[in-house]
């Protein structure tokens, strides 16, 4: 018994180590199209769930902006011949938008409005975990294909350099 119970530990162990992923939760921000903050959660070995909100405020106009939520599911595959904490990773998921003008007060006759749309989502990116610091870097490019609302068709120009917070 005790023999047996010595290999499942060192089984357990054994599994532990050799995880795919190279965390299981972190936190932070996505720098890109929108700026947003990010959670990303491995809900098993190779696949994950992020979360994200965004808001972007247009510069070449003191008037529009809009916000962003969306999840993406993604299944990892880690890089361990080349580098270890590296990774690749690919997936989709859902968003909504919330478009906001206010011409109010600013132009005779535009009055404020607001629009919301709705998409879908493609990810693929890299992702690398710190060994020794409990940071994750990862950049990705998140083609939308708006499906309702305000905005239609294909949105390329999304993606982002996320940096995160690593939980133990």
């Amino acid at each position: 018994m005790l023999k047996f119970l010595k290999a499942f530990f060192v089984l357990i162990l054994i599994g532990t180590i050799s995880q795919a992923q190279p965390y299981k939760l972190a936190a932070g921000l996505r720098l890109g199209s929108p700026l947003s903050a990010s959670v990303k959660y491995f809900v098993k070995e190779k696949n994950s769930l992020e979360a994200f909100l965004g808001h972007r405020r247009y510069s070449s106009s003191a008037f529009a902006s809009w916000t962003m939520i969306g999840a993406a599911y993604t299944w990892y595959n880690p890089l361990k011949d080349i580098y270890e904490g590296l990774g690749w990773y690919a997936g989709g998921g859902a968003s909504a938008f919330f478009w906001s003008y206010d011409y109010s007060g600013k132009f005779a006759g535009n009055p404020s409005y607001s629009k919301t749309s709705g998409g879908l989502l493609g990810q693929i990116g890299v992702d690398y975990k710190f060994k020794e610091l409990p940071l994750n870097l990862s950049v990705d490019w998140m083609p939308i294909i708006f499906i309702s609302g305000y905005g239609s068709g294909f949105g390329g120009g999304y993606g982002a350099l996320s940096v995160r917070y690593v939980f133990n």
